[in-house]
């Protein structure tokens, strides 16, 4: 029996499957949709659509022989092809330029002559110049910060208004003037606009400029001509006093606004550093001014019941205590300013001073790691917030609390399943990780079963203490993560939050001195696949976009600390050390890369 053929299924070919017959109910549909639409009446843009189309569609159309008119032309003689006896003549007729404008015969050229002209003047009186790269970025760079300086300088002058003001107010009470104040006017009452702190007196002088354009719209609307009472009132005697005075020349606000905006506001800082020991960074006052406050009005004596002494306190205490209402930011704005170094022992103390906020500090105020050995495999993990109850932290190597802690809270705090198993595998690729980057130190993951997913923290802590130059370090790194899988568990949404602490120190003849400690936070969001079906693989994904994000955040959050931490520090140094100004020393910098590019360049 011979061999039967394969078919070629590669090689077939499939006809065109025959559409499918319209039925009577799509028939009428059809039919009423074509009745309605030739029975819309166009809009005048559809017909001088239409017209412009058939236009140009008859324009852009050869006349053919079957054409009457052109028989008729052909009988007195005429033949087609191009005019005269040249074979490169034009064989197509002029075409139309409908004019649509209301401009005159030949306004177009003389437009087109006159910018043709002034490009010429251009070329002529200038060369044209190619910018580069790093002179736009410079530019740049430049116009950015005189807006943030100019947005700075008119915050500053008008704290710099409001401490001062606050003060004549405070004299004003002391003096008996019961008056309310605080529909105060541009230019207050008796004072002329020269009298005026100079540093602030543009703000004053863009009022009294507004004033007046109010005072003008307001005089012109009620002029003389359109008042039926034929009277007229003198109230704006004194306001336009205070309006004349715009007029007048004031060459010692001349020169100060012929500064530059950094200019400006560096003479404002400096002015509320030293006059008001306000800090325009914090938003806050000096610490000594505030204890200077609280103790000369603890020594006052306010048995009199004197209304006048107890609002001027009220007063000054207002001003000078914007940040105590509240004892948490109290104590959170106290230890920003105290040295990073030292954060654990000063929020012992705190804590130790109003054990109420314990709870609320422990949860906000990010601290070193401290770390501890686990009894049982003899291995150090970190402890944290996240790991702990009470007094007792759970080991992420034997996934028990120690000290032990109460069976059913530990029922409820230690994962197990499925968290448990991908708890074991972070914790493996952590420390291969660590091993690889920080060269020793200590690492933990920890993860925890939400109703929606799983959430976790990954630590990374290595300390250096050397003696000598190299001096000590630590680093310090908290990665919060939140985890939400989809319902089809192909994907899953990870919101992590890191947060690096760095202290550093060093001592030596050459610097003295040396200590820079602070920390960063950053967050991100990504939604990423997971790859296969089995719980395993689930797992292995999760564990695997982890990994990835931390490292990735790592990475970027080293690169940030290096050039904003170290770099600002290295122009700090070097601003001290040296007598040169440092705007030059940013100037010198500019120009040396700039003849490093022209070189590179050549």
């Amino acid at each position: 029996m011979a061999e039967e053929e394969d078919d070629d299924y590669l090689s077939m070919s499939f006809g065109e499957a025959p559409g499918a017959k319209e039925t009577s109910l799509q028939r009428t549909v059809r039919l009423k949709k074509e009745a309605a639409e030739r029975g819309r009446v166009p809009s005048k843009a559809e017909l001088r659509e239409r017209e412009e189309l058939a236009r140009e569609t008859a324009l852009a159309t050869a006349i053919d022989d079957s054409n009457k008119g052109a028989k008729m032309m052909a009988k007195m003689g005429f033949k087609g092809g191009a005019l005269g006896k040249s074979e490169n003549a034009r064989t197509q007729p002029i075409e139309l330029q409908i004019k649509d404008d209301r401009g005159g015969i030949g306004m177009d050229s003389e437009k087109k002559r006159k910018v043709r002209e002034a490009a010429e003047a251009t070329e002529v009186g200038t060369k044209r110049q190619k910018v580069d790269l790093e002179d736009f970025r410079e530019r740049s760079r430049v116009e950015r910060e005189e807006l943030r300086s100019e947005g700075m300088w008119w915050g500053a002058i008008k704290v710099l208004e409001g401490l001062e003001d606050g003060e004549g107010r405070a004299e004003r009470v002391d003096q008996g003037d019961d008056e309310d104040h605080d529909d105060a006017p541009a230019l207050p009452k008796g004072n002329k606009l020269k009298d005026v702190n100079v540093l602030y007196r543009p703000l004053l002088k863009q009022r009294l400029e507004k004033d007046r354009g109010r005072k003008m719209r307001y005089d012109l609307n009620n002029s003389l001509s359109t008042r039926n009472d034929g009277s007229d009132s003198g109230d704006g005697t004194t306001f336009d006093k205070r309006i004349e005075q715009l007029e007048d020349e004031d060459p010692e606000l001349d020169e100060y606004e012929a500064l530059s905006f950094a200019e400006r506001l560096e003479r404002v800082v400096t002015e509320l550093r030293e006059k008001h020991h306000y800090c325009v960074w914090c938003n806050l006052r000096d610490r000594r001014s505030v204890v200077g406050a609280a103790l000369k009005w603890a020594a006052l004596d306010l048995r009199s019941n004197s209304s006048l002494e107890l609002d001027k306190r009220d007063f000054e205490l207002k001003q000078l205590l914007p940040s105590m209402a509240d004892p948490f930011d109290a104590a959170l704005d106290l230890l920003r300013r105290l040295p990073p170094s030292s954060t654990q022992q000063n929020l012992n103390g705190i804590i130790s001073l109003r054990p109420d906020l314990e709870e609320d500090l422990l949860s906000s105020v990010d601290v070193a790691l401290t770390s501890k050995r686990c009894s049982q495999s003899g291995r150090d993990y970190l402890c944290c917030d996240y790991n702990r109850d009470g007094n007792s932290y759970r080991s992420p190597w034997s996934n028990s609390f120690e000290p032990p802690i109460d069976p059913e809270d530990a029922a409820d705090l230690i994962p197990g399943g499925r968290v448990r198993r991908m708890e074991e595998t972070l914790n493996q690729g952590v420390d291969v990780y660590r091993e690889l980057y920080y060269e020793g130190g200590i690492s933990s993951a920890y993860l925890w079963a939400l109703d929606e997913g799983f959430a976790g923290v990954v630590l990374f802590k290595k300390s250096v203490s050397e003696g000598g130059a190299r001096g000590r370090g630590g680093w310090d790194s908290i990665h919060v993560l939140e985890v939400n899988e989809s319902a089809t568990k192909r994907s899953a949404h990870y919101k992590l939050t890191s947060t690096v602490i760095l202290d550093l120190g060093m001592q030596s003849a050459a610097v003295d001195s040396l200590e820079l400690a602070g920390n960063l936070t950053r967050q991100t969001q990504q939604d990423l696949p997971l790859s296969g079906l089995r719980e395993a693989e689930v797992e292995q994904g999760h564990v695997i976009n982890i990994g990835r994000m931390v490292e990735d955040m790592e990475t970027r959050m080293r690169n940030l600390l290096q050039e904003v931490y170290f770099g600002k520090a290295k122009d700090v140094v070097g601003d001290l050390r040296s007598i040169q100004p440092l705007s030059e020393v940013e100037g010198e910098r500019a120009a040396h890369k700039e003849a490093i590019s022209k070189m590179n360049r050549g």
